[in-house]
């Protein structure tokens, strides 16, 4: 059965408390980043989209794999590989995280996270615009 308005709403307004509990951060980036709409259904989507790029973004697994990249085409002076990515912050985003950089490494690994999100966003896709109007 089609998800009604109400449901979308419903499920966006659930997913939003849920993010801005676990990392307010992430869902004020999201906010930031998603655009408004008058369609629950397109804003939810939209939001996942921009949820998923933000967290793939922030997670560990998302390190790995550009440390396997980066290896296959560069070296360190002395002729290793790279073990590491450190990110080096602005003199503003000091001040905003009180950090001189971030180790992506130590990012938490939110891949099997993100890998439910899309599902959720193919679902939901699937349904083809054609929700119920109450």
């Amino acid at each position: 059965m089609p998800l009604s308005r109400e449901d979308f709403v419903a499920v966006m307004r659930h997913l939003q408390r849920e993010v801005q509990q676990l990392d307010p951060e992430a869902h004020a980036l999201v906010a930031q980043y998603t655009e408004r709409s008058d369609d629950p259904r397109r804003y939810l989507l939209d939001y996942l989209r921009s949820l998923i790029k933000i967290l793939s973004e922030r997670s560990s697994g998302a390190h790995g794999r550009v440390l396997n990249l980066l290896n296959e085409h560069v070296r360190t002076p002395q002729g290793g590989p790279i073990r590491g990515i450190r990110l080096e912050l602005s003199l503003t985003e000091r001040e905003i995280y009180q950090q001189e950089g971030i180790d992506l490494a130590l990012l938490p690994d939110r891949e099997e996270f993100v890998q439910e999100l899309l599902a959720l966003y193919h679902d939901l896709n699937e349904d083809g615009g054609e929700h119920r109007r109450e």
